[in-house]
């Protein structure tokens, strides 16, 4: 492969990797846009979730430290 061939696949790579980044980047941006406000509400709820889910994992804790205790007294 000589280099004047190799240099010409490469410049066509780099633009054909560039148009595809392009349209990447204006589809992730039309995405982001349109799924930021569903992204907002799941937000909220993924944050109740974790937080509903942590406070009965701090209970469970609770409950099985309390069993553990008696279990050895």
């Amino acid at each position: 492969m000589s280099a004047r061939s190799w240099a010409r696949s490469s410049a066509r790579y780099l633009r054909f990797s560039s148009s595809i980044s392009f349209w990447a980047l204006i589809s992730t941006n039309r995405f982001v846009i349109a799924a930021s406000n569903s992204i907002r509400c799941r937000s909220r709820v993924y944050i109740l979730s974790l937080c509903v889910s942590s406070r009965r994992s701090i209970c469970l804790m609770r409950i099985f430290s309390k069993l553990f205790s008696t279990s050895r007294s």
